[in-house]
């Protein structure tokens, strides 16, 4: 913790580490469990949050649009691209949360362990967080070595999804004034 780690942050991640070794989480690598279906039935409910943007954008174009007021006009603007952005955040979740046969809980929070430490000292730390892993996730085998590939091959994935993450639940529709275009 003298590196920078702050001592409360350190330890959400380090008790949920210890959750997961301990089973807490056993089935919520379900994809039905976090999104209430199936990936299939989830790529055709994104797609069709993105079809009522477009017909919404549709309606806009319609000469009664130019009579609302402002502030309507403005929403009706914006709805569209809340849609499509709120569908580009759902597909991002899921792509960075759930893939088949993998040990997702595990990896995200090493990734978040990994990538605390990481953005609070001036180092990776290899030797202490496979310290703190293997005592965690009760695999006594786990080592700097270990930690260090696992980093290599995983950490840039998992550190591109939680960027798309951040970036789709941050932005914001740009204002547009003036009446919406006509065809």
């Amino acid at each position: 913790m003298k590196d920078g780690c702050e001592r409360d942050q350190l330890q959400n991640r380090l008790h949920l580490l210890a959750d997961i070794g301990k089973g807490a989480f056993t089935g919520l690598e379900s994809f039905e469990l976090w999104f209430g279906q199936n990936r299939k039935q989830f790529k055709r409910t994104t797609q069709k949050i993105r079809d009522w943007a477009s017909i919404i954008e549709g309606l806009n174009r319609l000469p009664y649009a130019r009579l609302e007021e402002q502030q309507v006009r403005e929403l009706m603007d914006r709805l569209p691209v809340q849609l499509r952005q709120y569908a580009d955040f759902l597909d991002a979740k899921a792509a960075g949360l759930v893939q088949p046969r993998q040990r997702w809980t595990e990896h995200i929070t090493r990734f978040s362990l990994t990538h605390y430490v990481i953005e609070r000292t001036p180092r990776a730390h290899d030797p202490e967080v496979a310290t703190l892993i293997s005592v965690l996730l009760n695999n006594p085998g786990y080592s700097a070595n270990e930690q260090k590939t696992w980093r290599a091959t995983n950490y840039g994935r998992y550190q591109d999804q939680h960027l798309k993450t951040q970036r789709a639940s941050k932005q914001s529709p740009p204002s547009r004034s003036g009446p919406p275009p006509t065809k």
